[in-house]
């Protein structure tokens, strides 16, 4: 069979021919094909919402459930999590799991529905060890599934999804740890109205001549970290920006990225990590001159960095 000869197929449909688009993947530059080709199937998200039906009973399962706990705690624990659709299904709760979870939310952003929170617990922070896993986590399932931290946690499928790409990367920790972190990021990355003055006065140039170059990862394998003490440690790749987080050990948190497996973990089919040409840089604590949490947000909104959440 002859070669069909588009063109002339196309002249006869009165149609015209263009060029298709290259594939993206975040920002990590232009890709081809092959990577949407290669990419897992995307999980589905459950579709639909409950309105105020099943209210009374929600309430009740969480409030048997949690006993004293708060919601945000709840959802960290899979286990409560499972615990609550048990219970909301006795109390006759009719819907998907999913949705219940959501309304549970819902219902705690409201105000003035769910029980106080009676049991405090100790403080559980991420740390720098696995803070950067943690966020790598919730923008890749973000990239893959389009999903959300809410959807993270109410979605089982995507949860443990989000569980193995974490663990990869800074294995040893509970899944409370992973999805306290996944909230403490929604809750850090939102910018409160007012913050925008504040934020428009932030200009990142002005921070240029004050940004210490750590060299390559590489390179900062055999220097002297020691020294930086709390600030803002930024990873890039040439002109790309790959992460930025304030800390109280710039050290600390740079160690994390002078392993070489994660860099073995995070590479794929087409994005290869070459140590030699992801660079660190340090912006001391003292340099600063204003609240950290102010830079880091400012740092992130404008450079968009393809390993942090966007600020919200």
């Amino acid at each position: 069979m002859a070669e069909l000869n588009q063109f002339a197929i196309s002249r006869a449909l009165g149609s015209t021919m263009s060029a298709g688009q290259t594939q993206r993947f975040g920002r990590l530059g232009l890709l081809p094909l092959v990577a949407k080709a290669r990419r897992p199937a995307a999980l589905a998200v459950t579709p639909g919402h409950l309105d105020g039906q099943y209210d009374q009973q929600i309430v009740d399962a969480f409030t048997s459930v949690a006993r004293g706990k708060s919601r945000d705690r709840l959802f960290a624990d899979p286990k409560l999590v499972r615990e609550f659709i048990r219970a909301a299904k006795k109390l006759g709760v009719d819907a998907p799991p999913p949705l219940v979870n959501r309304r549970l939310m819902r219902l705690g952003k409201i105000g003035g529905r769910l029980p106080k929170t009676t049991e405090k617990g100790r403080n559980l922070t991420p740390d720098d060890q696995n803070i950067f896993a943690i966020e790598y986590g919730v923008v890749r399932i973000a990239h893959l599934h389009g999903a959300t931290v809410d959807d993270i946690l109410c979605e089982e499928p995507l949860g443990n999804e989000y569980k193995k790409i974490v663990e990869l990367l800074a294995p040893g920790y509970s899944a409370l740890i992973y999805r306290l972190g996944a909230l403490y990021l929604r809750k850090t990355r939102n910018l409160k109205k007012a913050k925008r003055d504040v934020f428009a006065g932030l200009d990142p140039h002005e921070l240029e001549e004050s940004w210490v170059d750590l060299g390559s990862v590489n390179e900062a394998k055999k220097g002297n970290l020691t020294d930086i003490g709390p600030g803002i440690l930024h990873v890039d790749e040439g002109s790309r920006s790959l992460y930025i987080r304030k800390t109280t050990s710039v050290a600390e948190l740079a160690s994390t990225f002078l392993r070489d497996s994660l860099w073995g973990a995070m590479g794929n089919h087409f994005w290869h990590p070459d140590p030699d040409r992801i660079h660190l840089r340090a912006l001391p604590m003292s340099d600063l001159g204003r609240e950290p949490s102010d830079w880091e947000l400012r740092l992130i909104q404008s450079w968009e960095p393809v390993f942090n959440m966007k600020v919200g």
